[in-house]
């Protein structure tokens, strides 16, 4: 996983352990930042995520989710649909911008939403999921982020219907929302969902570190 900040020139790297999670240092990374993750097996996708800061009460752990979800909402914030132009735009990754495309994403997958039992719109960055196929990991499981099949950057579909397609980027603007599948479907194991925990503050060891429930032995970077 690499993590891009408004500082530069500072660089780390993990690798998950078996339960999934690992520990990065964060000194020296200011946010914004835009989070990116690949797998090492060689699967070419990549997932995206945002936070605009990391600062929480009292130094608890804030929750930087990596997923499907979090890649459309980074997609919905750029004028291309292409979440890595935000590397070089951090000054975009603001609370505004990101909850303007999360607006977007509600409306884009409201019944796929309403058929996993989500009445209200979950905050896809920062509320805590258990990976069990069920709420929020059901909604993931039930949609595909994609390279747009008609232009640049990046489209959304459901397993329901995976010829219809929204694209996602600034000037997406949702007519019609995807269908849910009539059954929910199962994880195929690509990198479907990082679940991510930021800590900051000073009242623990773990001050400055990054626990995340990754893949088994997946690597990641985080370069700023």
């Amino acid at each position: 996983m690499k993590i891009g900040s408004s500082s530069a020139g500072k660089s780390a790297a993990a690798t998950s352990g078996a339960n999934g999670t690992y520990n990065v240092s964060l000194t020296g990374l200011t946010a914004p930042f835009l989070i990116t993750a690949t797998e090492p097996s060689g699967v070419p996708s990549m997932l995206y995520s945002v936070v605009a800061s990391a600062s929480t009460n009292n130094g608890a752990p804030a929750t930087a989710n990596v997923t499907p979800l979090t890649t459309a909402v980074s997609a919905l914030m750029t004028l291309s649909g292409n979440p890595a132009t935000l590397a070089n735009n951090a000054s975009a990754i603001t609370p505004s911008a990101i909850a303007t495309a999360e607006t977007a994403l509600d409306a884009a997958i409201a019944p796929i939403l309403s058929a996993n039992g989500i009445a209200t719109s979950p905050d896809p960055v920062g509320t805590v999921f258990t990976p069990n196929q069920t709420g929020v990991d059901a909604v993931i499981d039930s949609i595909a982020v994609t390279p747009s099949a008609t232009g640049s950057g990046l489209q959304i579909t459901s397993l329901a219907n995976p010829d219809t397609a929204i694209q996602l980027n600034s000037g997406t603007t949702v007519s019609a929302a995807l269908a849910a599948p009539a059954q929910r479907a199962k994880l195929s194991g690509e990198l479907a969902s990082l679940a991510c925990r930021l800590r900051v503050g000073r009242s623990g060891p773990r001050d400055g570190y990054l626990g995340q429930q990754l893949h088994p032995g997946d690597r990641r970077e985080l370069p700023e």
